[in-house]
C-alpha cells in the first residue's frame, strides 16, 4: 500500500511496501558470487575463467566457498560436480538468515550484462562483448563457438564490408569440410555447406560457424565489437535465409586461395586469445 500522493511530490512507499520489494534486482560492485553445476554458456567448464571475468566486469567478486558472506549462488543448466550439495548448502544458510540469492544461468547473464564500455577507450571490452552476445542468440551455440576458438587455430577467410560480412569457417569435426557464413547489417544471415545446402546447425537461429566468424573477426579487430553486436542483435528475431550466389562465389574464391590462384589472406585466430573467456 502506498502513502497518499501530494500534488508536487511522488508518493513514498510504506514500510510494508519496502519490505515486500524484490531484492537484488541489479548486481552492484562488491557482491560475491559462487557457482554450482555446469553451464550452457561455458561448455569448457569453470576452469577457463569466463564466468569469473563476467562477474569482475560487473564489479563483483567470484568465490569458491558457500558461506554466509555469499550474495549470489549461480546455478547452471547442466549437471556438475557437487551441484546439489552446493545448492542445498546455500538454501540451508539462507534459511538461517543469510542473505543469499540463488539464481539461474539466464538471470546471471542478464544481471551481469553491461550496457556501457568498460575498457576506457569508448569500445566494449571483450568480456562485456561476449556477455552481450549471449543475449543475441542461442547461449549453447555461443558457448560452442568459444569452445572451438579455444581448442584450435582458425584461418578465417572473410570479407567485411560496410553492409555485410561473409567468410569461410572450417568444420569442428576435423573432416575438412568448410562452411560459407554471412551476415548483414539488417540481421539477414545464412550458412551453407559446400553443396550449398543449409548448415544443419542453423535450426532457426545463427549457427556456431557464424558465431566463430563474428567473434573471431571482432577479437582480431577486423570489425568493431559494437558493430558485431549491432548486427547480431538485428539477427536475433530473423530466420536464416539462402544466398546461393554469395555463398557459391565465396566458396569458389576460397578454393582458389587454397590453390594459390587467388590472393586472399586469412585472419588467423589463436586459442590463447580466448582462454580467459
Amino acid at each position: 500500500m502506498l502513502a497518499k500522493k501530494t500534488p508536487k511530490k511522488p508518493a513514498k512507499p510504506t514500510a510494508k511496501a519496502k519490505k515486500a520489494a524484490p531484492k537484488k534486482e541489479r548486481i552492484s560492485a562488491g557482491k560475491r558470487f559462487a557457482f554450482a553445476g555446469g553451464f550452457d554458456c561455458c561448455p569448457a567448464g569453470l576452469d577457463d575463467t569466463m564466468l569469473v571475468r563476467m562477474v569482475e566486469a560487473a564489479g563483483g567478486t567470484a568465490v569458491t566457498d558457500i558461506d554466509a558472506t555469499l550474495d549470489f549462488l549461480v546455478v547452471g543448466n547442466r549437471r556438475g560436480d557437487k551441484k546439489i550439495a552446493r545448492v542445498n548448502e546455500a538454501k540451508r544458510l539462507a534459511s538461517g538468515g543469510a542473505d543469499i540469492a540463488i539464481i539461474d544461468e539466464t538471470k546471471f547473464l542478464t544481471h551481469t550484462r553491461l550496457k556501457t564500455p568498460t575498457d576506457g577507450t569508448g569500445e566494449l571490452d571483450f568480456p562485456t562483448f561476449i556477455n552481450q552476445l549471449y543475449a543475441c542468440g542461442d547461449k549453447g551455440k555461443v558457448g560452442r563457438a568459444l569452445d572451438m576458438l579455444r581448442k584450435d587455430r582458425f584461418q578465417l577467410y572473410a570479407h567485411v564490408q560496410p553492409e555485410h560480412l561473409v567468410g569461410v569457417v572450417r568444420s569442428q569435426s576435423g573432416s575438412g569440410s568448410v562452411y560459407a557464413s554471412w551476415l548483414d547489417k539488417d540481421g539477414r544471415y545464412g550458412c551453407s555447406q559446400p553443396d550449398l545446402e543449409d548448415c544443419m546447425g542453423l535450426q532457426g537461429s545463427t549457427c556456431k560457424h557464424l558465431m566463430v566468424l563474428v567473434v573471431g573477426l571482432a577479437r582480431t579487430n577486423q570489425m568493431t565489437m559494437a558493430q558485431a553486436l549491432a548486427w547480431m542483435r538485428a539477427a536475433k528475431d530473423e530466420s536464416p535465409r539462402k544466398n546461393t550466389t554469395l555463398c557459391a562465389e565465396t566458396l569458389i574464391q576460397y578454393k582458389g586461395a587454397q590453390a594459390g590462384e587467388v590472393d586472399w589472406r586469412p585472419t588467423e585466430t589463436i586459442p590463447e586469445d580466448f582462454y580467459a573467456f
